[in-house]
């Protein structure tokens, strides 16, 4: 299947082939696994056949661009003793024009967070991720502390850096309601939301 439908000079064409073979709405008349792993090997082979990194085969003429980063400033959740509740308080820079601007973009973020955290005397440790354990009263006074680090180093929130929460909402759904352990409280999905 693999080497004649790569032929055809594109490396999504063994794609094609293969959702027509399964056939099903589901994928569940070859399955997803075999699909996927079949799917990746013929775009290693293509890829390989002619020479080319895998990117550059997938992308065909297109131009290629490197995502820019999530980093987390704060961490928490399971990942940092459940200090906040939420699990990764990151930031994006929106404005980078490079992955090497993004990084030092979010370096002059972390700094300032650290230097924030180190005036409230509110640094418990560092996460497994890297990112500040916070000792704050509030999951609010994280992001509001994140949002003066921003600033704090000189870029404006939303626009050039934005925040990015991973919340890992569901270790905080019991019985229908989100469990906001740090102000022990009890949230519905709307009050979680706002």
């Amino acid at each position: 299947m693999c080497s004649s439908d790569l032929k055809l000079g594109s490396p999504l064409a063994a794609d094609a082939l293969l959702l027509e073979l399964d056939g099903s709405p589901t994928k569940s008349a070859l399955g997803g696994n075999a699909l996927v792993a079949t799917s990746i090997a013929c775009a290693q082979a293509h890829a390989a056949s002619h020479r080319l990194p895998l990117y550059r085969a997938l992308a065909q003429d297109n131009p290629v661009s490197i995502p820019l980063p999530e980093i987390q400033i704060f961490g928490g959740g399971a990942h940092a003793g459940r200090r906040i509740d939420f699990q990764d308080l990151m930031v994006v820079a929106r404005s980078a024009q490079s992955v090497e601007q993004a990084l030092e973009m979010t370096a002059e973020v972390y700094l300032a967070a650290g230097r924030l955290m180190a005036q409230r005397d509110s640094i418990a440790g560092v996460a497994d991720e890297g990112g500040f354990w916070p000792a704050f009263g509030s999951n609010e006074q994280a992001i509001e502390t994140l949002l003066r680090a921003i600033e704090g180093a000189g870029y404006t929130p939303g626009d050039e850096v934005a925040i990015s929460l991973d919340i890992a909402a569901s270790e905080l759904r019991r019985d229908g309601h989100y469990r906001l352990g740090l102000e022990r409280r009890s949230i519905d999905s709307d009050a979680m939301i706002e």
